[in-house]
């Protein structure tokens, strides 16, 4: 939940981010369940 002022491009951009990270770090693949409207 967004409570602040971003937007919805930087969501996604942190939850790539975060895909990443521990994509590196933990060799898990993460996948979005959110639908994007």
């Amino acid at each position: 939940v967004n409570y602040g002022g971003a937007k919805g491009e930087e969501i996604v951009t942190l939850a790539q981010s975060i895909q990443r990270s521990v994509k590196q770090n933990f060799g898990i693949e993460l996948q979005m369940e959110v639908n994007m409207i």
